[in-house]
């Protein structure tokens, strides 16, 4: 992973200063917590399990899956939410493709739009 791939940020909002990849790595390999120059703690630039999506994912979420043409899903076991439901938000005439080691897109029963794969 290059480090322009690499973002951290720190965790307090609104502060929204991004980190650079030397930088942590060199906190964790001399066995410090990466902090920021604000005392806060540095984290990797993703949504953890538990954690609120970020405000643009609401925002944009219908707006951009009303043109899709073919939604790709890997990986999942389609049980949490809400990316269980965003299958749901594209059109009919969308290609769903599910690529997953295990079966999935089934709850209660009934098919997550999987064709009960």
């Amino acid at each position: 992973m290059g480090s322009s791939d690499f973002v951290c940020c720190c965790i307090r909002l609104p502060h929204t200063t991004e980190h650079s990849e030397a930088a942590v790595k060199a906190a964790i390999f001399a066995d410090a917590i990466p902090r920021c120059e604000c005392k806060g703690l540095i984290k990797p630039d993703i949504v953890f399990f538990g954690e609120g999506l970020p405000q643009r994912f609401h925002e944009c979420v219908r707006s951009d899956f009303k043109d899709v043409d073919l939604l790709l899903v890997m990986g999942t076991s389609l049980q949490v939410q809400p990316f269980a439901s965003l299958i749901d938000e594209v059109p009919e005439r969308c290609i769903r493709l599910l690529i997953n080691r295990e079966a999935a897109g089934k709850r209660r029963g009934r098919s997550l739009g999987f064709g009960g794969v």
